[in-house]
Order: structure tokens, then C-alpha cells, then sequence
């Protein structure tokens, strides 16, 4: 939520999700019966789990994959898309930072 802003109504899934922060780093978790309740309930291509650990392995080596590719027009990856993005939020509502003057 931003200052300026109304809180986000949360469904089910991202109070599943946990955001947590401490002085190395931020951690992101994903509970591994999320990743098998949404497996079997997409709405297009339902799949059955075999082994829950196999495919969050697999799930997490995708979204790593995914997020550290770079784009084709630009050498950036998602990632660093997705940080520069909240930085820029961070600065815009006065949370931990603000933009420089040239």
C-alpha cells in the first residue's frame, strides 16, 4: 500500500504469499500448496500433481529463468525491470528514498 493510496483487497492466493524483509535482503515464499492448488485449478490446462516437491523445483527454476532472461530490445532483465519499477514507486511516495537532483 502507498501513502497516497487505499489498501489492496487481498484474495486467498496473496495472503498466501509472504513479502519479508530484514537487514540482507527481501524474501518472497510461496507455499508449496499453492503451487499444487494452482496446478490442478487452472482454468485452461488443469494438471494432475505427481510429486508436489518435483514441481515446485521446476516451478521456481521457471520463474528464476524467467525473471533473470534479459529482453530482446533492451539488455535489462524482468527483474531488474520489476526493482527499478518499485524503486521508482518507493521514490515517488517518499518510502526509504527520493530522486536525486541532476
Amino acid at each position: 500500500m502507498n501513502k497516497d493510496q487505499t489498501p489492496v483487497k487481498k484474495n486467498k492466493m496473496n495472503k498466501l504469499i509472504t513479502f519479508k524483509t530484514d537487514k540482507s535482503g527481501i524474501t518472497i515464499r510461496i507455499p508449496k500448496s499453492l503451487i499444487s492448488f494452482v496446478a490442478k485449478r487452472h482454468p485452461e490446462t488443469p494438471v494432475q500433481v505427481t510429486d508436489s516437491q518435483e514441481l515446485m523445483e521446476s516451478v521456481a527454476e521457471q520463474i528464476e529463468s524467467e525473471l533473470l532472461i534479459g529482453d530482446e530490445c533492451n539488455s535489462d532483465t524482468k527483474f531488474q525491470t520489476l526493482i527499478d519499477e518499485a524503486i521508482q514507486e518507493s521514490a515517488i511516495n517518499g518510502r526509504g528514498c527520493e530522486f536525486k537532483e541532476h
